[in-house]
């Protein structure tokens, strides 16, 4: 099974990157669209507090799941952006 996340999907936010967020984002997420962003997949994600647009795969947690290949392993940053 693919690590990548499809539309639909039920996502909550990856709590180790909290301190990139302004704000606190609690809750459970819907993957609405998937877009590429430095050759890396990206996703747009509706939050009840409202949508993050082309976020990398490593800031979600894929709920609802038994399959441990749906946690994303936490990487570097150079890795999550995409190299320069």
């Amino acid at each position: 099974m693919s690590n990548e996340l499809k539309v639909g999907d039920l996502v909550i936010f990856n709590t180790q990157f909290y301190s990139h967020l302004p704000f606190p984002l609690e809750g459970t997420g819907i993957v609405s669209a998937l877009s590429t962003r430095f050759g890396q997949p990206s996703y747009d994600v509706l939050f009840p507090i409202g949508k993050m647009f082309q976020m990398p795969r490593q800031w979600f947690i894929r709920i609802n799941t038994s399959n441990p290949q749906a946690y994303c392993p936490i990487e570097e940053e150079w890795k999550m952006w995409g190299d320069p």
